[in-house]
């Protein structure tokens, strides 16, 4: 037992699934040599105990004095179940502690939605409004509509500033009705400026509903002119074909005139494409989805190196049927909440009570599992079926050509 501090002990106890285990695990957490971000693994360890067993262990964690104390005591509380445990004045003094320490951080929203906090909303406000990261200003305003604070967010977007937009920005994060409602309000009314309207339309139209909602408003005549553009880009490459196909009707999306067949993939194969042309191509229709060195949006397998991986036939295969070779994490699923939303996304990360759901648009929003309704398998590849066409030839060649300069260095 004495000679167990080091990376085979350490292992031996991450891996260990028995009562004995638990201190151990706490004694790697608590030394203040270790920076508890980069053990994070120890921590995850404890959701392969059972809740009887390690709440004790976790409580103890909290009353230490290791120099990143506050980080720590965020990652124990999120690993306690408010289900299962009792809110004593010490658990409520540790998580009104953590709170403090962690205030305008993603830790401090975690903290909320885990253990339902109420009485926030001023300072989610102030989250949403003012924080530099995207995904903490839309996770606040969402907080905020779900905690009864519509009155707050329309008293900011009325002032018609630079709070307003960020408050309009924060709304496109994510999809749910009420959000959406606010979003096309400020879309159909005039009297707001197009600075407003425009990314308000940039916010409605993401996801699902919101391609079904920039539809609806182009089927019934209601779109502004100066959103137009937007509802045009978003349908244009909508996921479904369907939409696609049925937005050409009202709007020019140029979808009817770019879907003639493509040549065969022998054919495509032998034809030599502009990989400075096909990078445009790329950043006009891969980007929503796709990152290469860390530029575009985390949510589909990474291309940075894809002209290593694939072949050019392969490449080829993969964006015409997207659906024939899944990558390997990447299944997707529709998960209706118990709310009445749905969630189109795969599992980007799951414990025994908790799922990470990311979305379409690189996202992540974590559900217990007692909120999920139902799960099923979307079916096919969340990558949108038809785009190749929709690109046509020319584009499509450029970039498969660009996609094949991407080697690993």
């Amino acid at each position: 037992h004495d000679n167990w501090q080091n990376p085979a002990g350490f292992d031996i106890v991450w891996r260990a699934r028995n009562a004995e285990a638990l201190p151990y695990l706490a004694k790697i957490i608590a030394d203040p040599n270790h920076n508890p971000d980069q053990y994070l693994k120890f921590f995850r360890a404890f959701d392969f105990h059972p809740e009887s067993a390690k709440e004790t262990t976790l409580m103890e964690i909290m009353n230490g004095n290791h120099p990143q104390q506050a980080r720590i005591n965020s990652l124990v509380l999120m690993l306690l179940d408010p289900a299962k445990i009792k809110m004593t004045p010490a658990l409520k003094l540790a998580i009104d502690k953590s709170l403090n320490s962690v205030r305008g951080k993603q830790d401090y929203l975690d903290l909320l939605a885990r253990f339902h906090l109420k009485d926030h909303n001023d300072e989610l406000l102030e989250m949403a409004q003012n924080s530099p990261q995207p995904e903490i200003r839309s996770g606040a305003a969402r907080m905020l509509l779900n905690a009864g604070g519509e009155a707050a967010i329309w008293t900011t977007i009325r002032k018609k500033d630079s709070a307003s937009l960020q408050m309009i920005r924060a709304l496109g994060g994510w999809e749910e009705k009420k959000n959406k409602d606010i979003l096309q309000q400020i879309v159909l009314d005039n009297s707001y400026p197009a600075w407003m309207r425009i990314p308000a339309a940039e916010g409605l139209a993401r996801g699902w509903s919101g391609e079904d909602r920039m539809l609806a408003l182009a089927k019934s005549k209601q779109l502004p002119e100066d959103v137009k553009t937007i509802a045009v880009s978003t349908l244009s490459h909508a996921y479904r074909p369907e939409i696609r196909e049925e937005a050409a009707k009202y709007l020019n999306t140029g979808s009817t005139a770019q879907t003639a067949a493509l040549p065969s993939i022998e054919e495509l194969v032998s034809l030599k494409g502009d990989a400075t042309a096909g990078s445009q191509v790329f950043n006009t229709y891969c980007t929503t989805c796709h990152q290469v060195n860390g530029k575009g949006v985390n949510f589909g397998p990474a291309l940075s190196e894809i002209g290593s991986k694939l072949s050019k036939e392969a490449i080829y295969n993969s964006i015409i049927h997207p659906s024939a070779g899944i990558s390997f994490g990447f299944d997707g699923f529709i998960f209706k909440l118990k709310n009445g939303s749905s969630l189109v996304g795969y599992v980007a990360s799951e414990t025994s009570t908790e799922i990470s759901i990311k979305q379409i648009g690189g996202n992540i929003e974590k559900h217990l599992k007692s909120e999920i309704a139902s799960q099923k398998p979307y079916g096919s590849s969340l990558m949108p079926e038809g785009l190749a066409q929709t690109m046509g030839k020319d584009q499509l060649v450029n970039l498969v050509e660009y996609l094949q300069t991407l080697k690993k260095k």
